[in-house]
């Protein structure tokens, strides 16, 4: 039998930061903390990160001083939580940034030996931590760019709760938007001493990976994996136990891991979803050398995490 117990989070998770809900709505306090000297700031431009490669990789955190030379009234702030106690006794406030405005270049060569990277590539070379502090600052920032205009009336928005919350700016609307995540579930199906893993045909060569799907209006999330794993492999699964989950920060999902059991075994893929899927035993993953014909995901990936968690218990 699977055992499930907890190990340390699954990347893009544990974040340092406490988040102190109940303090973004006062403005006064968060317009201390954006002067604060101490404060430290998280570039976000055009979808990248901002990563110091000058020697080992990390992840950039400017001070107030530094990265208010590039305030016009046009970036979008995010506060993302209080870290590390300052010199005031109080936790180091850290806000996120949207500079995607300003040239490239320019910020590049006032930070030397800095470059923009992919979220992807981030989580191969910086700390564990750094990566949850970017993820929760690409979750907001995207979330605002995308929702610059109501819903209800088309009138344009503006930011509020210290980036938390958006609001109509049309006074008879007045409606309030709140940062939109989107649940999927994400499967590994066992049958005795194999697993169904699946390709989509824009991935990588040779990348294999568990199932997965977002999660529909009024579906729970058991009948999502039901749903999923039956629309793109064939496959009927039950006894379904949750695993644990992830932020995926691509844009904006929160994945929800699953281990189920198969009930059938012949497999029917939906060739929209799959390019290929096929039944694989342990044996044949653990001593398969990874190439073109056949990988698993990255190792920062919950797929990834579902798949060694499997193996690893026999």
């Amino acid at each position: 039998m699977i055992s499930l117990a907890p190990r340390s989070g699954n990347t893009f998770s544990g974040s340092p930061l406490s988040r102190v809900a109940e303090l973004r709505r006062d403005i006064d306090w968060v317009s201390d903390r954006l002067s604060d000297t101490q404060s430290l700031f998280v570039v976000y431009w055009q979808g990248k990160h901002l990563i110091d490669i000058s020697g080992d990789p990390k992840a950039v955190f400017l001070s107030q001083k530094s990265i208010s030379v590039f305030f016009d009234g046009n970036e979008e702030i995010v506060f993302l939580g209080l870290g590390e106690t300052n010199h005031s006794n109080q936790g180091r406030a850290y806000f996120g940034v949207d500079l995607s405005h300003i040239d490239e270049s320019t910020l590049l060569d006032f930070i030397p030996g800095s470059v923009f990277m992919e979220i992807r590539e981030t989580v191969e070379v910086i700390k564990k931590t750094e990566a949850s502090i970017l993820a929760c600052t690409r979750g907001l920032l995207y979330w605002h760019r995308q929702s610059c205009f109501c819903g209800y009336c088309g009138t344009s928005t503006k930011s509020i709760g210290a980036g938390h919350e958006r609001v109509c700016s049309n006074n008879k609307c007045n409606k309030k938007q709140f940062p939109r995540i989107d649940p999927a579930i994400i499967v590994l199906v066992q049958d005795n001493d194999r697993c169904l893993l699946g390709r989509q045909p824009w991935w990588p060569k040779g990348m294999h990976s568990t199932l997965a799907g977002f999660v529909e209006p009024g579906e729970s999330l058991e009948e999502a994996v039901k749903r999923e794993v039956m629309e793109e492999s064939g496959i009927i699964v039950g006894d379904i136990i949750y695993h644990s989950s992830q932020p995926w920060p691509l844009p904006s999902s929160l994945m929800i891991g699953f281990i189920a059991t198969a009930y059938s075994t012949k497999i029917i893929i939906d060739e929209d979803e799959l390019e290929s899927a096929r039944w694989i035993s342990r044996k044949e993953i653990q001593s398969t050398v990874e190439n073109d014909k056949f990988r698993l995901p990255g190792d920062y990936s919950i797929a990834r995490r579902l798949i060694d968690d499997w193996l690893s218990q026999f």
